[in-house]
């Protein structure tokens, strides 16, 4: 067994509290939803990873980060992505239910043109306990936030769920019914694709992926 199965199994059996809260049956028939993945059929053809390994694997889309970000695609945040394709947007609500699975990083992408211009957002688990929103212009990573700025508690393997609001520079992040941040940025990125992204040497799985164009 490889280590990417090895670890959705792990995670599968971490109890109840981690199930998935949302399946794509509670939003169909929703006007504005661009798109709802729950991963329950196994399948994974609409999204374009630009490296690493994701794939579906206990109805969770698990990406693992290759051990170095290689020269092809912009490596300056250290991150590899996968982008929901047809997802292009400017203002959009999304909603995510994801796990660090190795190293605390779990990345949400907005405003995704290419691999050099993106919004990512990147919640790391105990012992950091946070948000950074950072973004990529032209392969520059900008931080707009600090370590430690915008906390999140949530331990290694367990299950974070978040909901994401990005009007033009306004970005809400909710965790069920707390809001964590509710900002302004000056954002480069305008419009772009979303998608999900792990770091190097990482693996974090994503479930419950639905987008909703405002």
């Amino acid at each position: 067994m490889n280590r990417l199965v090895a670890l959705s199994f792990t995670v599968l059996a971490l109890g109840c509290d981690d199930e998935p809260q949302l399946d794509c049956a509670d939003v169909e028939g929703k006007p504005d939803i661009m798109f709802c993945d729950d991963f329950s059929d196994g399948e994974e053809a609409s999204w374009a990873p630009e490296g690493g390994g994701f794939s579906v694997s206990g109805a969770r889309y698990v990406g693992e980060g290759p051990a170095e970000v290689d020269g092809s695609v912009c490596g300056a945040s250290r991150m590899t992505a996968s982008l929901r394709e047809g997802s292009r947007s400017t203002d959009v609500t999304m909603h995510v239910e994801m796990r660090s699975l190795e190293r605390v990083d779990k990345v949400l992408v907005l405003r995704a043109t290419d691999d050099s211009n993106r919004i990512e957002l990147n919640f790391r688990a105990d012992p950091y306990n946070d948000l950074i929103v950072q973004e990529l212009i032209d392969c520059e990573l900008v931080y707009h936030t600090t370590d430690g700025e915008v906390v999140v508690e949530h331990a290694m393997g367990t299950t974070l769920e978040v909901d994401v609001t990005l009007r033009g520079n306004r970005l809400i992040v909710r965790r069920k019914t707390e809001t964590v941040l509710d900002r302004e940025f000056d954002f480069a990125n305008t419009e772009g694709d979303v998608g999900v992204a792990v770091i190097e040497r990482g693996v974090s799985s994503f479930d419950s992926v639905w987008v909703e164009v405002l």
